[in-house]
């Protein structure tokens, strides 16, 4: 068992052990407080063409370093992928956009 699913199956027990004396709002607090246990999730934005195009998000899992993005969701998107070539039977077009904001610290200021 890898690292990182023991760490997920500790944090899981340990939020079953304590959902009875927290609020759901304080539960998603902690989870969201718990920044190494995040995991990138897709989510379908858009449909048109009688469900033949498709838009999907991906969350942010990592804000400032693109690389670890990108490695950090390329296992969902794997999954996804497969699983929309075994729905898809006409075909699959495929396009990942990666948008970054970059900012250069000066002695005039932020660019």
């Amino acid at each position: 068992m890898k690292v990182r699913e023991k760490v997920d199956k500790k944090v899981k027990n340990l939020i079953n052990e304590i959902t009875p004396y927290y609020s759901p709002e304080a539960i998603e607090k902690f989870k969201k407080d718990l920044k190494f246990i995040q995991k990138a999730e897709i989510i379908e934005k858009k449909k048109a063409f009688k469900g033949n195009v498709a838009n999907y998000e991906v969350t942010i899992v990592n804000n400032s370093d693109p690389s670890i993005q990108l490695a950090d969701t390329r296992g969902i998107l794997k999954e996804k992928l497969d699983t929309l070539i075994r729905e898809k039977k006409k075909g699959l077009k495929f396009n990942i956009t990666l948008k970054v904001r970059m900012k250069k610290e000066t002695d005039d200021g932020t660019i």
